[in-house]
């Protein structure tokens, strides 16, 4: 069976969010892995209607078309812990796809509540579901080594609110503050 793709997408009160990024991710994943890129239907329509008034998370499989997509009720995981782990050598995820074999097996590790993964280089790229929002002196910033360039990060950076910049693993103490971010998970709720 060939690789899924997946594409998260964020509804409020029925409207889908960030769609000028998600299209354009699906569009380049599709150009870099050679297939067609799939047409989004309205997910406003298609968004069922006792969901309509609540943060909702559509959840889109795709490989040249669209092979699924679900709603669901988003409920945000509060994170009080998190710890550095070491991706293996090599590995990417520039892709969002439904082999999360690597990055479900870190998690599954750890006594944290979540990880933050290191590059074989030391640096920070991402956590196991999101990207990385890092608060110091006042000021956001995220690695400049994602794994995957998650489309909250890419609005937040064309915002100017996230500057991107090579954070080692081992200078999180310069840090204030921590914060997971992706589409379901904008900046100020991103804890």
């Amino acid at each position: 069976m060939e690789e899924l793709f997946i594409e998260s997408i964020c509804l409020k009160e029925g409207k889908p969010q960030l769609m000028p990024y998600h299209t354009a991710r699906m569009a380049r994943t599709a150009k870099e892995l050679g297939f067609p890129c799939p047409e989004l239907p309205d997910l406003s329509v298609l968004c069922p209607e006792p969901l309509r008034n609540e943060v909702v998370k559509c959840r889109i499989l795709y490989r040249g078309a669209i092979e699924h997509i679900g709603f669901d009720a988003y409920r945000y995981r509060t994170i009080r812990s998190f710890e550095p782990v070491q991706l293996p050598d090599g590995y990417t995820y520039r892709h969002k796809s439904t082999d999360r074999t690597v990055l479900n097996e870190l998690k599954s590790r750890s006594k944290a509540d979540e990880v933050l993964l290191v590059n074989s280089e030391g640096f920070l790229t991402d956590s196991s579901f999101s990207n990385l929002a890092l608060l110091r002196q006042g000021h956001w910033y995220t690695p400049d080594t994602p794994l995957l360039e998650g489309v909250q990060r890419a609005f937040l950076i064309d915002q100017g609110i996230l500057t991107p910049i090579r954070i080692k693993a081992t200078e999180l103490e310069r840090y204030e503050e921590v914060r997971f971010i992706n589409a379901m998970r904008p900046l100020t709720n991103g804890r």
